[in-house]
């Protein structure tokens, strides 16, 4: 696992993963559908969390920002 320098290098990662793999996933569940309605019900949840991660992601962002977080290592031990 690469260790990210930086707290707001931390929130990217985790936005990214957070965005692309659920979308994956979701995604990928809907090729295994029968029944169309919850194909439609997966990639609208899929849609709403395309538009919400990156807005939480840069909530947290602004949030430790205004909070004056430095761009040093956070060290949670």
């Amino acid at each position: 696992m690469i260790r990210l320098p930086d707290f707001y290098s931390k929130i990217h990662g985790a936005g990214v993963i957070d965005g692309l793999g659920i979308i994956s996933t979701f995604l990928g569940l809907t090729i295994l559908q029968d029944c169309w309605a919850s194909v439609f019900k997966l990639q609208f949840v899929a849609l709403i969390i395309l538009y919400i991660s990156p807005i939480s992601s840069f909530a947290l962002a602004k949030s430790a920002l205004d909070q004056k977080v430095k761009k040093e290592s956070i060290d949670l031990n």
